[in-house]
């Protein structure tokens, strides 16, 4: 651990000169991305032209959270998915994931015939 700290008065890093720069843009981002008409225009996106709809979201979440969940309501709302399967990614039908994948009356390899 001496060794560690000795090693670490020799290291120099550089100024980020775009530093100042990175965070005024982070905080637009994060503006725009918060503001109620930002919010109110994701929703209508999901409800436009639909009878049916889905509310993604009624807060603030993290953009990954978003993308998972337009990707569940739109496969959804296009009949793409059921209750059964709603969580599940499209990568993984047929597997172990799959609940109906033993529903399956395709052959077995076990059944195999000669």
């Amino acid at each position: 651990m001496k060794k560690a700290w000795k090693d670490a008065e020799k290291m120099n890093l550089s100024v980020n000169q775009y530093r100042e720069q990175g965070l005024k843009a982070a905080e637009e981002t994060a503006n725009i991305f918060h503001s109620p008409e930002f919010q109110e225009r994701v929703q209508f996106l999901i409800k436009k032209g639909q009878k049916e709809y889905m509310t993604v979201t009624s807060g603030v979440i993290a953009l990954s959270e978003l993308e998972r969940k337009l990707y569940r309501a739109i496969r959804y709302l296009q009949g793409n998915t059921q209750g059964d399967n709603f969580l599940m990614y499209d990568f993984q039908k047929g597997s172990a994931f799959d609940p109906t994948s033993i529903l399956d009356k395709g052959k077995q390899p076990w059944n195999r015939s000669p």
